[in-house]
């Protein structure tokens, strides 16, 4: 299908549009569909949009008619679909009729309006809190290979590289620090991300660590290491000592899969899992449904193993082919919203609760990302991202600050091209400056 708009909401208009067909394309006046002046074309109908605040409704009940959408997220295409139930809270609505704006206005299905409601009661009370705190996110962008499905802006790892990297990073923390101690702002929260930082040298991985043990008012410390296939005792140790919480994330357990895929079989999960938990941190464990090679069998097979090994959160994640990644499409039949939906009974059973959710382009089966977590262990950082209600400070390459100034968002990102942003220490000072400017 073609679609033609001059209309401002047009880039809205086509996100929506992928949920009914394949494949959108931009074209002339002739496109098979067009909206402007508030009048939808689409073949052999025309329709004169009533209003302007519910026009996808209004589309999506037309193109219904003639069309089967394949998405059970109904107008709802962006990240954060539990932003408008935060929002109608905040305004005075009641559960109820929360829900039945999510069945009428948005026309989500009702298992997905009762799952937002549910991630919503189950997130509250961290949502609402410290808003007056600050979280800071650190990127270390390398991994020992890239995986076929991965679009972050990752590249192998390389010593020398990643060592210049690390300098780079501690004087832009060091930078920080200071603009922290001048506007008197506590971090209550640091989320060190990648890529792999399991895959950094030990050494380079004390330093990293040391650097961060002076913010002395921390509730959560994440590190989020990744794949574990580069991770050692002392590595483990290093960590253990400073961190609350680990995620070491397989993505599958179930043999064949992940080594089409650019990365060797997980080894020794339960191990390193068992071993962060007798430190006392909480662990966290990542599975992504749709992968190219697993059955919805293996898949909940995959499952079952992971919750035997008894991580405190398991994030499930929807399968997203990006532009990015070198995976650009997949066999029909993925069964990845079996999967996801399988998912949730599975972990219910088990004892976890879903409390984070959020969404991607170009998900296989249009579905979406669930975190849970069980015995009141979820991530403080992950509903802060997802929800913005926090404030966020990011350092590194390919990373967004979160800046909210009277309710609305402004976000600062940073290059992504590791080389570029390494020369670039201008802007990366400014953005540090931008942040607390207002």
């Amino acid at each position: 299908m073609t679609l033609y708009s001059n209309d401002p909401r047009a880039i809205k208009l086509y996100h929506f549009l992928l949920t009914f067909f394949d494949e959108i394309q931009w074209g002339d006046e002739n496109s098979d569909m067009v909206f402007e002046d508030n009048v939808f074309t689409f073949p052999k109908h025309k329709i004169s949009l009533k209003t302007t605040d519910y026009f996808l409704t209004e589309i999506y009940d037309a193109l219904s008619e003639h069309y089967t959408s394949r998405s059970p997220w109904g107008v709802l295409s962006g990240v954060r679909p539990l932003k408008i139930v935060h929002l109608e809270k905040e305004q005075g609505k009641t559960m109820e009729e929360i829900y039945h704006g999510l069945l009428s206005r948005d026309r989500l299905s009702e298992k997905k309006a009762k799952l937002l409601l549910e991630i919503a009661e189950n997130q509250q009370n961290i949502y609402e809190e410290d808003r007056d705190q600050l979280s800071l996110y650190l990127s270390i962008p390398f991994c020992p290979t890239v995986c076929s499905y991965c679009s972050f802006h990752t590249r192998p790892y390389e010593k020398k590289l990643a060592q210049r990297y690390l300098q780079e990073l501690l004087e832009d923390l060091h930078f920080a620090k200071e603009y922290l101690r001048k506007h008197k702002k506590t971090v209550d929260c640091i989320y060190v991300g990648g890529g792999t930082p399991w895959v950094l040298e030990e050494e380079d991985l004390r330093e990293l660590l040391h650097a961060l043990e002076d913010f002395h008012e921390i509730k959560e410390f994440t590190f989020e290491g990744g794949r574990i296939d580069v991770l050692t005792e002392g590595k483990a140790d290093l960590v253990a000592n400073v961190a609350t919480r680990v995620c070491l994330n397989p993505q599958t357990l179930t043999k064949g899969v992940m080594p089409l895929l650019g990365r060797p079989e997980t080894e020794d999960l339960s191990k390193w899992i068992r071993k962060f938990k007798d430190r006392g941190l909480i662990t966290s464990s990542d599975l992504i449904a749709g992968l190219p090679g697993e059955t919805l069998h293996g898949f909940q097979e995959s499952l079952h193993e992971l919750i035997g090994y008894a991580p405190d959160n398991i994030t499930v994640h929807n399968l997203s082919l990006k532009k990015g990644a070198k995976l650009k499409q997949v066999e029909e039949g993925t069964e990845a919203a079996k999967m996801i939906d399988g998912a949730y009974e599975i972990l219910k059973e088990a004892g976890y609760h879903p409390y984070y959710i959020y969404r991607q382009k170009n998900m296989v089966d249009l579905g979406e990302n669930i975190g849970y977590e069980k015995g009141n262990t979820a991530c403080l950082y992950n509903i802060r991202m997802m929800e913005d209600a926090h404030e966020i400070l990011s350092l590194g390459s390919n990373a967004v600050s979160k800046r909210i100034i009277k309710g609305k968002v402004f976000r600062l990102p940073t290059t992504k091209d590791i080389h570029l942003h390494l020369e670039n220490k201008e802007k990366r000072r400014r953005i540090v400056k931008d942040f607390f400017s207002v």
